[in-house]
């Protein structure tokens, strides 16, 4: 009965640390690229070089999160894989038509 108990708390707890985690996970794409680009995981260690990140207004329907940038190179991130691949589409789809 005691490893039963364990092993409910054992799984309680794995499931709450996964759905801390994914809440964390953010997708994103380098916006001046637009031929060779794509929407990608953020990951944390992606996170920590962001040099500054705002608030910023997509291309489309969906608004990014924010914009942040490394050196010089500025990147989307938006909460979904969705929202980013989306927005994306618009990107390269505004780029083609100019």
């Amino acid at each position: 009965m005691r490893q039963f108990i364990l092993a409910i708390c054992f799984l309680m707890l794995s499931n709450q640390a996964h759905a801390q985690s994914a809440d964390k996970t953010f997708f994103g794409f380098n916006w001046g690229s637009y031929d060779d680009t794509s929407c990608t995981v953020i990951t944390k260690q992606m996170q920590k070089k962001f040099s500054q990140c705002k608030p910023a207004r997509g291309f489309g329907q969906q608004t990014p999160l924010k914009a942040c940038t490394i050196g010089k190179v500025e990147w989307f991130v938006y909460k979904t894989r969705k929202a980013c691949e989306k927005e994306m589409e618009i990107m390269q789809a505004n780029a083609a038509t100019s």
